[in-house]
């Protein structure tokens, strides 16, 4: 069989992990935002959580 190819969704699915993953990728996927302003729009998430988040990208 083929393998299927990578798109643009698969690849931030990698990138972004943690319980955080499906807000991320919800909240990037509406507009692209700098760090700030997406920490600003998933008000639940601290500081702690989102710096890791963007640390493994």
């Amino acid at each position: 069989m083929n393998k299927p190819t990578e798109n643009g969704f698969a690849t931030a699915i990698k990138m972004v992990s943690g319980k955080w993953k499906l807000d991320i990728i919800c909240e990037l996927g509406a507009t692209p935002r700098r760090f700030g302003r997406l920490r600003q729009s998933i008000p639940a998430i601290s500081e702690k959580d989102a710096d890791a988040a963007a640390a493994r990208t």
